[in-house]
């Protein structure tokens, strides 16, 4: 494992997945985690009772109190121990406490970071600009490594085959070249043209020019100008469940027009549903880091920057 990854934030759900009183069972690199809240504040542990390693994911919670379904430990919101109903007088040790990591919210979606040591949180520029509406859809489980389902993410040739006639009709494939520009903090494309049928909900076909953006090993966005003042965002955070497994959430940004949560959630869904059996279908599931072992073309420019991107950070999770 990549110390470098465990420094990032990643997406582990949206707010509205965690409900008063229940326990959220998620998996994060192979770690068991679950999520409950207090009111306002939101928790993230470890799934480990310190006690005898039982799931804390069967417990109960009451009045800002979880209670371990074992032994009856409860822990308070700060994961310290307050209560061994077997030895009610025992002075409870300090190290009678759960692992609790990092989380913030925004956008109505809620991160985690599992390292002492922290990334500065991917901040999309349009994130501060009070006049953009935004709604998180997810999860969506593939089983893909990260890598995988962030460079179909970025892959634009496919749009015409996976998603005709909606992001492209297979009777005009054609990629121009685009361009593509790394440095250390990621990948960037722009001038990445694609004709689509309705780009712009008027049905009426057109080419869209969008540009690419990768701005950590699992973040990327498209973004889109429909016109000078009016602007479409689409952020892609995959957080990795195992070296095979995914788990991916989005984040969808207009300056224009009304984003109605449903309509924009289930047009996600049904977009990454026509992506995953792809995705799932991919060998070597991890991607390789050799150029040689598949074949590239000038389409696949952003594709051969985010592997070249992957070796210089020398990531070597969910690759070959």
């Amino acid at each position: 494992m990549n110390k470098l990854l465990l420094k990032d934030w990643y997406v582990i759900c949206r707010k509205e997945e965690i409900e008063e009183n229940k326990i959220l069972l998620k998996y994060v690199f192979d770690q068991e985690i679950i999520i409950w809240k207090k009111k306002e504040r939101i928790m993230a542990w470890e799934n480990l009772c310190i006690h005898r390693g039982s799931r804390l994911s069967l417990g109960s919670i009451n009045n800002g109190i979880l209670k371990c379904a074992y032994h009856g430990w409860e822990y308070n919101q700060d994961a310290q121990c307050v209560k061994i109903p077997s030895q009610p007088d025992i002075k409870i040790p300090k190290k009678a406490c759960v692992k609790s990591y990092k989380v913030i919210e925004k956008m109505n979606m809620v991160w985690i970071n599992l390292s002492k040591e922290v990334n500065d949180f991917v901040n999309i520029k349009e994130f501060n600009e009070s006049n953009f509406n935004h709604v998180a859809s997810g999860p969506y489980i593939m089983n893909a490594s990260a890598p995988r389902a962030i460079e179909n993410f970025l892959d634009v040739a496919h749009f015409p085959f996976v998603h005709e006639n909606h992001l492209g009709v297979k009777d005009k494939p054609m990629i121009d070249d685009y361009d593509v520009v790394s440095s250390n903090k990621g990948i960037h494309a722009s001038n990445v043209k694609v004709f689509q049928p309705n780009p712009d909900g008027t049905n009426k076909s057109g080419e869209v020019i969008y540009d690419y953006h990768v701005h950590s090993p699992f973040v990327a966005s498209l973004g889109k100008d429909v016109s000078k003042n009016e602007r479409f965002v689409l952020v892609f955070y995959v957080t990795p469940i195992s070296e095979t497994e995914s788990m991916i959430y989005t984040l969808t940004l207009m300056n224009f027009g009304k984003l109605d949560d449903k309509i924009v959630r289930d047009y996600q869904d049904f977009i990454t549903a026509q992506d995953v059996p792809i995705v799932e279908s991919q060998r070597p599931e991890l991607l390789p880091m050799d150029l040689q072992e598949e074949l590239s073309i000038r389409s696949d420019k952003i594709s051969i920057a985010y592997r070249r991107y992957l070796k210089k950070m020398n990531i070597s999770f969910g690759v070959s």
